[in-house]
């Protein structure tokens, strides 16, 4: 016979020896997260050790002695391994010896990480707060000793109902994140993606920022003009003799006329210049001119004033 929920959450505290280690109320709620919907791990978590304590303190008050034992004995499992403040209430209120509330007691699982989310929430706000974003989302390369600690603990435990560590925590800090920033969570196409490489005593973010693709068209007014820039033959873009140095193979190009305004507006300083179709470097571009489209890399502002670029560009350069 399959046990019940309560039942197997007595057993995972049932299992914890160490007085110093508990299992916090957000791993539990993990544990069986795709059961009930609308509702967030903590809460879970909480509701399953409160709904145990009530069920385990009507039984005490029962006035059979084989449940009062039996209900002592899980009370004092959800006061001492679980830690659950509820649980060493009833024990006080009713005579009985209890433990007190540990505040540094230790989660087996997570080791407090999703105690002390503040941390990770501080640590993107000071990364992000250069950059210019409408949307976000967070991604979490967990260590592998976070993943296999959590695997062998279902696996003993025949959880079958639990989502990963890294779901947990992406949506956790997502959510605390998206207050602290003012801003929602985009899954689909995000403007900038917190990723945390977490270990159980450290952790650091990388910050993936969406390109910025502006369009336009340009005229070349004069010959000899690549369309992009060309590393130098001899040197392959090193510098040499031939190229004095430069590492180009000619002196200026259409890309490297236009680029730095907009790599100066957007506050980056890598560009991919895109231009629709070949061009030779011995012709010209009049008429309407040549469509292209310039990505800059990694921007730290998003609102660029084009009218300004366009003026600035066209007033130093025989490209417009």
């Amino acid at each position: 016979m399959k046990m019940t929920i309560f039942e197997k959450v007595l057993e995972i505290y049932q299992k914890i020896e160490d007085s110093e280690s508990t299992i916090c109320l957000h791993c539990l709620g993990r544990m069986f997260s795709l059961l009930g919907t609308n509702t967030s791990n903590l809460e879970r978590g909480y509701s399953l050790l409160l709904s145990l304590t009530m069920d385990n303190h009507r039984k005490y008050l029962s006035t059979e002695k084989e449940l009062r034992d039996e209900s002592i004995t899980n009370l004092k499992i959800l006061a001492d391994n679980a830690n659950f403040s509820p649980a060493q209430k009833v024990l006080g209120d009713e005579g009985l010896d209890s433990a007190r509330p540990r505040d540094n007691k230790l989660c087996q699982l997570c080791e407090n990480i999703f105690l002390n989310l503040e941390v990770y929430i501080e640590k993107a706000k000071q990364i992000a707060k250069d950059f210019e974003f409408n949307n976000f989302l967070v991604g979490t390369s967990p260590a592998s000793k976070i993943i296999n600690r959590e695997d062998n603990f279902k696996s003993e435990s025949s959880l079958l109902n639990s989502e990963s560590f890294k779901s947990h925590f992406n949506r956790e800090v997502g959510k605390k994140l998206s207050l602290v920033l003012n801003k929602p969570v985009e899954y689909n196409n995000p403007e900038i993606v917190f990723v945390y490489t977490i270990s159980f005593d450290k952790f650091h973010i990388d910050l993936i920022t969406k390109s910025l693709f502006i369009s336009g068209r340009y005229n070349k007014l004069l010959r000899g003009i690549p369309q992009t820039h060309w590393d130098c033959k001899n040197c392959s873009g090193r510098g040499c003799k031939i190229c004095n140095f430069t590492g180009r193979q000619y002196q200026t190009s259409v890309e490297q006329l236009i680029s730095p305004e907009f790599l100066k507006s957007a506050q980056t300083s890598e560009s991919r210049f895109h231009g629709a179709g070949r061009e030779d470097i011995d012709v010209r571009m009049l008429g309407t001119g040549r469509p292209f489209i310039i990505e800059l890399k990694n921007p730290k502002k998003r609102t660029v004033d084009l009218n300004k670029i366009e003026k600035s560009v066209n007033k130093t350069n025989k490209v417009k």
